[in-house]
Parts: structure tokens; sequence; C-alpha cells
């Protein structure tokens, strides 16, 4: 069964009557009409899901929230509070699989990237260098532990870069020369 919408052409002024041809699209199965002309429905169906629904309801709580100017709860937690007992027990996982027994430490960027790399494989070999890197400044906490001293800060990126700075292009230090 085809459409038959009429679609905007010309009128015959003499007999008052259409000239153009009527929509010739194939109606959807059960109704009258083609998608265009009023066959497929505008609202929601259970069968698009309810995850579509709460994502549009969040964004209109959101958009309420802006025209109200009231700051609303929710997104990230601060600091490590956002890492969740399952986020670690994933990462642990993935420690276990690349040949680490046991996280060396909760830090948050750790736990982040390996669960990353649990769902991207592409992932897995940066997940391995912080592996490493965390197992070693844990074996350098408990050496300094064992020494009795507290372990000395890392150096900023700051400092980092200014000594880079002072070396010379042949990786020497450059004396600074006093101009008088």
């Amino acid at each position: 069964m085809r459409c038959g919408a009429k679609t905007r052409h010309a009128w015959s002024f003499a007999s008052g009557k259409r000239i153009g041809p009527l929509c010739g699209q194939w109606a959807l199965r059960g109704k009258k009409r083609c998608k265009l002309h009023g066959g497929r429905s505008a609202h929601f169906k259970p069968s698009m899901g309810y995850a579509v629904v709460r994502r549009k309801a969040a964004a209109a709580n959101v958009e309420r929230c802006k025209a109200l100017g009231i700051k609303r709860e929710g997104g990230r937690r601060r600091g490590g509070a956002w890492i969740s007992d399952r986020m670690i027990e994933t990462a642990a996982a993935l420690a276990r699989e690349l040949g680490v027994f046991g996280l060396p430490s909760r830090d948050r960027r750790l736990v982040w990237l390996l669960c990353k790399a649990a769902k991207r494989p592409e992932w897995r070999s940066r997940a391995q260098a912080a592996l490493l890197e965390a197992e070693r400044e844990t074996a350098r906490a408990i050496i300094w532990e064992m020494r009795g001293k507290p372990m000395p800060p890392k150096p900023s990126k700051k400092s980092v870069v200014a000594k880079r700075k002072a070396r010379g292009p042949n990786g020497r230090f450059v004396a600074k020369s006093s101009s008088t």
C-alpha cells in the first residue's frame, strides 16, 4: 500500500484541484503512511530501552539546574574516592595476568590504567610499564623504611626541566657567565 500523502505541488486555479502527484513511498507495516508523513511514532517505546530515557532525563535535569543556578550533585568524586572495589579487583586480576602478584599500590592512576587495559588490549603495554614503575617505587619505599629514614621526595617537574636547560648541547653543565 502506498502512502498517498499530499505533497507540496501546484494547484490548478481554474478547477481548484491539485495537479501534483501524491507521495509514492510504501507505507510502514501496519500503518497507512510512510515514515516521512506520520507513520513512525516519535514517543517512547520500550524497544528503545530505558537507558535512553534515563540519559534524556539526566540531560534535562542538567539543563534545569543550569537555568535555576543550582549546583547539582553527581559527577566524579574527588581524589581516590571514585575507585570502587570492583575496579580494584579488575586491576589486581590484570596485574596477576601481567606477572605481578597483587597491586603494588592503590594509586588511582595505576588502577584506572589497569581497568582501561582490561577492556582494551592496546593499553596493555602502558599498563605493564606503569606496573613495573609502581613496583620499583614500592621497593624503594621499603628500602628507605628499613634504613629508618624517610624517603626523599620525588623531584618536581619544574626542577627537572631547569636541570635540562642548565646543560649545554654536549650534555655537560654550562657555567653561567656574568656580563659586566
